[in-house]
């Protein structure tokens, strides 16, 4: 592995943890006094839908995952971008362009407009793609030592994950691809 590839993965890991405990925080505060989600109530449908349909998760427990995630993938291009600037492949005004946009579409806006090139936001992906799987494996191990989630329901949304359906995409788009552990 590269030593660049190890430093964006440690820096990563390092940030995803993070964003996991102030994840907790965050999803603690979306539920009201008689614990049901103030959030998007099942409205992604999917597999997450159905684990939470079955009885499999509890909405809570899926927004616990879906924050967790999403902090992650936000902790990894942070990471990543930071290690392209040192690498020189962006500028510090490029990388903070990249970094204040939340969608693909506002950053194929920025290739449009000639902030940044496809192949500066290639090598973000590249760089990204080195830590996503892992940091989403480690991300429901986390959520299993911490108690939202047992190992089975860490089982059925890894397995989820890797079926790819709508709800379950997440960050980084290909799911788990089977890492899940056994029960």
């Amino acid at each position: 592995m590269k030593k660049s590839s190890k430093w964006i993965t440690g820096a990563a890991l390092g940030a995803g943890s993070l964003a996991l405990i102030l994840g907790s925080v965050g999803v603690a505060q979306a539920h009201n006094a008689s614990g049901e989600s103030s959030q998007g109530e099942g409205k992604r449908g999917g597999p997450q839908s159905s684990l939470i349909a079955e009885g499999t998760i509890t909405q809570a427990q899926a927004d616990a995952v879906r924050t967790a995630m999403k902090e992650a993938h936000e902790a990894a291009e942070t990471a990543a971008l930071a290690q392209l600037v040192q690498d020189g492949t962006f500028t510090q005004a490029q990388a903070d362009a990249v970094a204040a946009v939340e969608s693909k579409g506002g950053k194929g806006a920025l290739i449009a407009d000639g902030t940044v090139t496809r192949d500066q936001l290639q090598a973000l992906r590249e760089a990204m793609q080195a830590t996503q799987e892992v940091t989403k494996t480690e991300i429901l191990e986390e959520l299993v030592a911490n108690g939202t989630l047992t190992q089975s329901q860490s089982d059925a949304i890894a397995a989820a994950k890797a079926q790819g359906g709508p709800g379950m995409k997440g960050h980084g788009g290909k799911g788990m691809k089977g890492q899940g552990r056994n029960a």
